[in-house]
């Protein structure tokens, strides 16, 4: 019965959330079908900027032609000291310990083609290791168990 409960409450949320998504979406595309370019108007313009790390999930009426006209890819931080710079960025209202050697963790293979949000989710995840610890600052170890539990992850998926 209990199995029966939790398999329901799952499928409502999952259904609910699709609507709340669908709704969102026909809304967004309602407003955008709604600017009007007018070539006597200078400097007066809409500009829609929106980023996603899931591309192949995004709804064909988002990326027809007039909605979203340029696409533009970026790729993963390639050097270690931009990774650097992204984790720091994270964790800049993180307590860490005295001395953090970002650098370190920068350099570690499971970060090495980490995305901008994995690395923040590295961050998050450092943290909460250290609060279950009953630590009050973050420590290099906290961060690369992180990682080992993210880059296991993407491993297994």
């Amino acid at each position: 019965m209990a199995e029966e409960c939790e398999r329901l409450i799952h499928s409502c949320f999952r259904a609910s959330l699709k609507m709340r998504l669908t709704s969102f979406l026909a809304q967004l595309l309602c407003e955008m079908d709604g600017f009007d370019y007018d070539e006597n108007t200078e400097g007066c313009f809409v500009l829609v900027l929106a980023a996603t790390n899931r591309v192949e999930i995004l709804d064909e009426a988002l990326v027809r032609p007039g909605r979203f006209d340029r696409i533009v890819h970026t790729h993963n931080p390639e050097k270690a000291k931009d990774r650097e710079a992204i984790l720091k960025l994270h964790a800049r209202k993180i307590i860490c310990r005295t001395g953090f050697d970002w650098e370190m963790v920068s350099s570690l293979d499971e970060v090495e083609n980490s995305s901008g949000a994995d690395l923040a989710n590295i961050v998050n995840e450092g943290a909460l290791i250290a609060v279950r610890n009953r630590r009050a600052a973050m420590r290099e170890a906290d961060v690369v168990q992180a990682a080992r539990n993210q880059f296991e992850s993407r491993l297994l998926n």
